[in-house]
């Protein structure tokens, strides 16, 4: 998930699911985590690459952390929760996994229920030299 200032007013996947918490689309949301990035450390990670001879050529993960749905929401319901009916809460498993048998958004992420995912920075910090911005 790339999240950050929005410098157009075009729709893009991150900005929905944050609309999607904002405006309380569902009681609730599935247990699950989404790796998050700051669409500035994107920026600065595309510059480095430019900049460093030694990115030549490589990948780097650019990942600052990975939240859970519900705390995402919480974190958005700090500075917006009074103008905006944000989801702050999780669903019940057993709902979800019936859910998802109807849903294919659900469907995809039910495998994934209650797992942090992580990722290996190390070389993205090292060769690039990024320090990533923290939600």
């Amino acid at each position: 998930m790339v999240l950050g200032p929005n410098l157009v007013k075009s729709q893009f996947s991150s900005g929905d699911l944050v609309k999607m918490l904002m405006v309380s689309c569902s009681p609730g949301m599935p247990h699950v985590s989404v790796p998050f990035v700051d669409v500035r450390d994107v920026a600065q990670a595309h510059l480095q690459a430019i900049l460093v001879p030694e990115a030549k050529g490589q990948r780097f993960i650019l990942w600052s952390c990975s939240i859970f749905l519900a705390d995402l929401g919480k974190i958005i319901a700090i500075k917006y929760g009074r103008d905006y009916r944000v989801t702050t809460n999780t669903l019940p498993k057993w709902l979800c996994w019936g859910l998802s048998k109807f849903n294919k958004e659900i469907a995809t992420m039910y495998p994934m229920w209650g797992v942090e995912q992580t990722f290996d920075t190390s070389a993205t910090k090292k060769v690039l030299g990024i320090t990533f911005i923290q939600p």
